[in-house]
């Protein structure tokens, strides 16, 4: 619609009004609509900024349409609706007479809906309005836009083509053509160069009716709008040092100091060490906090395992310039840390009944936090075998850094490899009971005597038998000491030690020392003894070797006699031999002349052919090659015959044996007996006649 520019009057009373502009309602965009119709103004809510709102009542949107006192008289109704409006609230009045020729574009109306910060009303809204509104439309050549508030206060103006004195005076904003603010802030609101002219309706609009005319100005208007403003307090929790597998606890407070509700989504907990933190109480996930409220929740830290921790908690939220509020977390497990040394021992070989030095174990607390020990025990197969003495540890509680001591012994008590294990608990939370290996071996003596028992057999009484050799051997664990070897027993007398290399020995493992012992029997017959052998192998303090032997008596003989024969009659010889070792060998002497070469055997024969006594021997050789001799005496008497006993048979035996036959004579006995040649006890004429016979072949 072309209308007459206002006079000289109108000039002056609109440049008169430049200096009161408050801004607190610009107008930030309006069009000509298609074909100079479907005029339509955008005004934007500032107020003083973000949060604030502005009263509208009473207030006017004045196009003066060449009229001075103003073509259109827009007055807002006395509502509640306009008593607060938010900043960033965008309100479009649209010439309700002229609807059909409004840009394709044009937002949906009428939109009466305040929560989107958005309305789109006719100028003659009959609620919303004051009544007597009218609307002649925007000059296409020019025309003056002013909205001065309730008081007559010019708040915002603008000026275009061949209307001026209103800034910003733009060009002309003929049909079809649309003006729009595309910057932001206040102090280029009245730059012309800060606006932009363009088509409506061909090609792509320019106009963005109820929407921000660029990127900038968009931001601008959703940075003066009512938003919820997150807070959140503390941004850091320190939780310090919390002994592991325990739990430590701090609040956060999450504040909305905006001016509209904060819509709060799910917390959570990022980074390396998340699982180590978690939330609790919490009133904050989910809430709608209204503008000056506030929620809490804790934030609980319970570390697995000893050293800095870090998390962050996450608060997401509807603030539009902290999406998602952080919370850093940190904290410190501590944990005591045990360190034992050393973790096995072997005490080596130790005597049975003694006691090894003893080992000083060491347990460290290398932890971050006080150690606290239990009772230290001992088992195994062979606990009893070992035991704790200087015990520090039990019941310590060990500062981190520090430590303790206690002593273990291995005391054995019977011989072989032992072994057991120190346990020593703690709150340590990754070794609740840490270990210590403990071995040893009991060692002891062990006497091993070769042989255990000597027959020395039967030995001559006066003689020594062979040596017998004694071996004593230390078949343990441990040095062998040996006490006196002695000789017990009912004939101890008859036995002897010699050679004695054992008596008051240390026998090292593995070695051995000898003795002799003889036998030498000083009377016939059994004899036994006991050789005694102490010492320190504790199953065998005193090993015990029995001896035995017979005394033999000596080799004798007896030659037997003595003997009587007669001349040239055999006489039979008989030895006997005792003693010694049978068999024997006799061997003799018949001859005198000391030669045992004369005849052999028990018994032998021999024939003297001389009356006389004679000497003769015999040796005897036992089985061993001792020897014994015997001497007696054989006494041959003269032969019968031999009447005289010369030794011989002649005449001189003839005459005496016929004189005593006649009764001559008288004989002795002797020569009586020899007379008698035919042993008939008579002296008669047969003997002389057999005399005859020997002595001269007969008598004539």
């Amino acid at each position: 619609m072309s209308r007459v520019l206002c006079g000289a009057v109108l000039v002056g009373l609109v440049l008169s009004s430049l200096a009161s502009e408050t801004l607190l309602v610009v107008i930030n965009e309006f069009g000509q609509g298609k074909g100079g119709n479907g005029e339509w103004v955008e005004l934007l809510v500032v107020g003083s900024g973000s949060c604030s709102t502005v009263d509208l009542r009473g207030w006017r949107l004045k196009d003066y349409q060449g009229n001075a006192m103003g073509g259109v008289w827009v007055v807002f109704a006395s509502h509640p609706v306009w008593q607060a409006v938010p900043a960033g609230t965008l309100i479009v009045i649209y010439n309700a007479g002229d609807t059909v020729n409004l840009p394709a574009h044009f937002p949906p109306y009428p939109d009466t809906d305040f929560s989107d910060f958005l309305v789109v009303l006719p100028h003659n809204h009959a609620l919303y309005f004051a009544g007597g509104a009218r609307w002649d439309g925007l000059a296409n050549t020019g025309d003056w836009v002013v909205l001065e508030d309730a008081a007559g206060r010019v708040v915002d103006g603008l000026s275009y083509g061949n209307s001026s004195g209103q800034t910003p005076h733009l060009k002309e904003v003929p049909a079809r053509r649309a003006a729009a603010f595309v910057r932001s802030g206040l102090d280029k609101i009245n730059d012309s160069a800060h606006w932009v002219l363009g088509y409506e309706v061909d090609g792509t609009p320019l106009s963005t009716p109820g929407a921000g005319n660029s990127g900038e100005n968009a931001s601008w208007i959703a940075s003066l709008r009512p938003t919820p403003r997150i807070s959140v307090s503390p941004t850091a929790l320190e939780f310090g040092n919390v002994p592991v597998g325990q739990e430590a606890a701090l609040s956060v407070t999450v504040s909305n100091t905006g001016c509209a509700s904060l819509s709060v989504g799910t917390v959570s907990l990022t980074g390396p060490h998340a699982a180590e933190f978690l939330v609790r109480n919490d009133a904050v996930s989910g809430a709608t906090i209204p503008p000056g409220g506030s929620r809490t929740l804790e934030v609980v830290f319970r570390p697995a395992s000893a050293g800095a921790k870090t998390a962050t908690l996450r608060i997401p939220s509807n603030d539009p310039q902290t999406p998602v509020a952080s919370v850093s977390l940190s904290g410190t497990g501590v944990a005591p840390q045990i360190a034992v040394s050393p973790l096995a021992h072997d005490f080596g070989a130790v005597r049975v009944g003694q006691e090894s030095a003893p080992l000083t174990v060491t347990v460290r607390n290398v932890g971050t936090a006080p150690l606290s020990v239990g009772t230290v025990s001992l088992t195994g197969p062979h606990a009893a075998e070992f035991l704790v003495r200087n015990d520090a540890v039990s019941g310590a509680t060990i500062p981190p850094g520090g430590s303790r001591t206690l002593e273990v012994v291995f005391r054995p008590v019977s011989v072989g490899a032992k072994t057991a294990t120190l346990r020593i608990p703690s709150d340590d939370p990754q070794t609740p009971v840490a270990s210590v290996s403990l071995s040893g071996t009991g060692a002891a003596p062990q006497v091993s005597v070769t042989p255990l028992s000597h027959d020395f057999g039967v030995v001559l009484v006066g003689q020594e038998s062979a040596p017998l050799l004694v071996t004593v051997r230390n078949v343990g664990s441990a040095p062998l000491a040996v006490g006196t070897v002695a000789l017990a027993g009912a004939h101890a007398a008859e036995f002897q030690i010699r050679n004695d290399h054992v008596s008051g020995a240390t026998i090292p493992v593995g070695e051995a020392r000898t003795l002799q012992v003889v036998f030498r029997p000083v009377s016939a017959g059994d004899k036994t003894a006991t050789l005694l052998i102490p010492s320190d192998d504790p199953a065998s303090p005193l090993t015990e070797v029995s001896l035995s032997g017979t005394g033999q008596p000596g080799l004798s003989v007896s030659a037997g006699g003595p003997y009587r024969g007669v001349v040239g009659i055999p006489v039979t010889l008989r030895a006997t031999a005792s003693g010694g070792f049978s068999p024997y060998a006799f061997a003799w002497d018949l001859d005198q002349d000391g030669e045992y070469d004369d005849a052999s055997g028990a018994e032998v024969t021999w024939t003297w052919f001389a009356p006389g006594t004679y000497t003769l021997g015999v040796q005897a050789r036992d089985s061993q090659g001792y020897t014994a001799t015997d001497r007696t005496v054989a006494t041959i008497a003269p032969a019968r015959g031999d009447v005289n006993g010369d030794g011989r048979i002649d005449l001189v035996d003839l005459r005496l044996a016929y004189q005593a036959a006649l009764g001559l004579v008288e004989l002795p006995p002797e020569q009586r007996e020899r007379a008698d040649v035919d042993a008939d006890g008579d002296v008669d004429l047969r003997d002389v006649e057999l005399l005859c016979r020997w002595i001269l072949g007969g008598c004539g």
